[in-house]
This record gives structure tokens, C-alpha cells and sequence, in this order.
């Protein structure tokens, strides 16, 4: 995910896209389980904003089998290996600001969304957008943060960090507690509400935040906070890890929705 540029603390460097690819594997079981709880109407178009490197587009694309996917993203970085990797015949990938109605290639059937709305500033303007975006009938998924648990301090430490320079930037890093209320806001019906559970190994973890605080390090918000010696510790205490295998250091609840678009709305 990279919307928009401004809010979006991450980037599209190579570490970026490294920790992204590591973000895909991590929680494509979740995410596969979610999509297999679509209606089986909802194949016809399918969006998925805040694609990044098209690591969910592809997922979707194979879940929705002769759906047309088409990935939504800002980063021209980002839609380049998108396109690269998906290959002849995969799905299709088009610059656009998703914070920004209407979408290119609206209406759409499906309108898909991992770990987006937490960077974004207006977030219930956005997803009324998205929302709008459906046909009749057609769905909203979204799966994001409800809550981060971490045993270790080093861990704790680094999403401390993430969580106010995302703060900073008009974002919500555990914005799944507040993903309820707007998704029932919207008037739509709710088919699918719960929390998935990720428990990811220390070491693909360790991995994860590393990359993550290699890109936004010399951010001047988490510079003015942060000294260099503290940064330096959480980075050791991250790299001395890279190599483990044990789990339950650290673990995601994920909010899950599914929400329809009613044939009555206008």
C-alpha cells in the first residue's frame, strides 16, 4: 500500500518494496480465508486500491478466477514491478489517487482494501468513496489493524514509533477499532464482520520492522522524537533476531469486513 504520498510514512524504496513482499506472505492465509467468504456474484470487476506492488491484486485475481482485477496505486515505483511480475494475461494495474472519487474503472463489482485506510487522514470521506464505487449489490472488503501484541520491548519500541509518526501524519495504525462504526455508517449490509489472528515468526517479524524503520528513519518527525542511540538499539535488537523461527512474540488481530451494497441505495 502506498496512498497517498503524503500520508504514506513507508515509501516505495527497495526496502519498501522487500518488506511488502514479506507483508504478502505473512498474511495471505488470512486474507485467502476473507476472500473465499465473497458472494459468488462478486467476480465480475474487481478493484484493489492501495495495490502496491500487486502482491493483493494477484491473490485476488487467483480467488476471483475470470474476474477483471485491476490494481489502484500511486506510486508509478510500485505499478512498475506490479506489472512486471503479473505478467501476460494477470492482472491489470492503473495509476490513480484512491483518496479521490470516482475511481478509474468504476463501477466495480468488488472494491478491496488491506492495510490502506490506516494511513489515510479522512477515512470515512474515503471509504463513502469506495463504497459509492459498488454496483448494486457489490461489495466492500477491508481488512485492517484492530490491535498489535507484542511481549518484547524492542517490539513494543518500534510500533511506539510507527504508530506516531503514522499519528503525524493523519494516520491510525490500529484504525480497525474504528472500522466498525464506519463501514455500518455507510448504510450498507454487513455480511461478514470478525478478527483474524496472525501469529507470524519472530524472525519474519524482526525482518518486517527492520525494513520498515530503514525507510522512514530520517523522517524529521521520528528524527525530532527519537535520538539516534534509541534508534540504533531497536535496529540492533531487530537484526539480532532476523535468524528466529519461534512464534508468539508478537501477534496481529486483523478486522475483517465485508460489506454490501444494497440495490436500494442510491
Amino acid at each position: 500500500m502506498s496512498e497517498p504520498d503524503a500520508a504514506y510514512a513507508f515509501g516505495d524504496s527497495a526496502p519498501a518494496s522487500e518488506r511488502l513482499a514479506l507483508v504478502a506472505r505473512i498474511f495471505a492465509p488470512s486474507t485467502r480465508s476473507l476472500l473465499a467468504r465473497l458472494p459468488a456474484r462478486s467476480g465480475r470487476r474487481v478493484l484493489d486500491v492501495g495495490c502496491g506492488p500487486g502482491h493483493t491484486t494477484r491473490l485476488l485475481a487467483e480467488v476471483c478466477g475470470d474476474a477483471h482485477v485491476i490494481g489502484l496505486d500511486r506510486s508509478e515505483v510500485f505499478l512498475a514491478e506490479a506489472r512486471r511480475d503479473a505478467g501476460p494475461g494477470g492482472p491489470s494495474f492503473v495509476h490513480a489517487d484512491v483518496t479521490t472519487p470516482p475511481l478509474p474503472h468504476a463501477p466495480a463489482d468488488v472494491v478491496y482494501a488491506r492495510y490502506v485506510l490506516s494511513h489515510l487522514g479522512e477515512r470515512a470521506a474515503v471509504l463513502r468513496g469506495w463504497f459509492e464505487t459498488l454496483v448494486p449489490e457489490g461489495v466492500l472488503v477491508m481488512e485492517e489493524p484492530e490491535w498489535i501484541e507484542a511481549v518484547e520491548d524492542v517490539l513494543r519500541r518500534y510500533l511506539q514509533i510507527t504508530s506516531g509518526l503514522m499519528a503525524a501524519r493523519g494516520g491510525e495504525l490500529y484504525v480497525g477499532r474504528e472500522l466498525g462504526a464506519m463501514a455500518r455508517a455507510l448504510g450498507g449490509r454487513v455480511l461478514h464482520d470478525d478478527i483474524a489472528l496472525v501469529s507470524p515468526t519472530t524472525g519474519d517479524v524482526a525482518t518486517m520492522f527492520g525494513l520498515n524503520l530503514r525507510a522512514y528513519r530520517d523522517d524529521p518527525w521520528v528524527l525530532a522524537h527519537y535520538d539516534a542511540a534509541t534508534l540504533d538499539r531497536i535496529a540492533a535488537g531487530l537484526a539480532a533476531w532476523r535468524t528466529l523461527t519461534d512464534r508468539g512474540r508478537i501477534r496481529w488481530g486483523v478486522r475483517q469486513m465485508i460489506v454490501e451494497r444494497s440495490s436500494g441505495l442510491p
